[in-house]
């Protein structure tokens, strides 16, 4: 999974910067010299911060969560309150449920189902601790670490607001008091 974190208290490391804003690639966080650390692959902050002395927040916006962030043994909670586990068959991940099952290709890259039956929308991931197999006997899945809440905005890009040109010279002739030309194309 690939996000962007800025550290907000170094405690003494050389190899961060409080303000700055790093990169986690495929799983990996990458310091100041380059050099990247992944205790087995971070998929979420929270994960980063139990596992490294310097603390992080998430920078907003920086990743969309999608289907292929999946990994198996996550938990999926649809809006209906259904609560899958992500597994592996034969033609790749699938969702499992006592008594049901939903395929994968039936999902949208962002987790909503492609049949526009929203109540089947995935609404919440969790993922089971690396390391810690009682996990995935659990029942409960708030027991895993939240990496995608599409209420909350976790995992989720911010919407973009699309304004035309006229639109945007308005709002900025506003702001700056002053008429205001926008060149386009340059």
């Amino acid at each position: 999974m690939n996000f962007k974190v800025r550290c907000i208290e170094r405690t003494g490391s050389k190899y961060f910067t409080t303000g700055k804003i790093y990169q986690v690639i495929n799983g990996m966080l990458i310091d100041d010299t380059g050099k990247k650390y992944s205790s087995g692959g971070f998929s979420s902050v929270k994960e980063i911060n139990q596992r490294c002395i310097p603390q992080f927040e998430l920078v907003e916006g920086s990743k969309m969560f999608t289907k292929d962030d999946l990994k198996v043994n996550d938990w999926c909670v649809s809006r209906n309150g259904s609560v899958f586990r992500v597994a592996s068959d034969s033609k790749g991940l699938c969702m499992v449920e006592k008594g049901s099952w939903a395929a994968m290709e039936d999902f949208n890259s962002d987790l909503t189902y492609k049949e526009l039956i929203h109540n089947l929308d995935v609404l919440r991931v969790y993922r089971p601790e690396e390391g810690v197999r009682y996990h995935l006997i659990r029942e409960y899945y708030s027991d895993g670490n939240l990496v995608f809440d599409r209420e909350k905005g976790i995992g989720c890009e911010p919407p973009v607001k699309e304004i035309s040109v006229e639109e945007a010279t308005k709002l900025l002739t506003e702001k700056f008091g002053n008429a205001v030309r926008i060149r386009v194309g340059e």
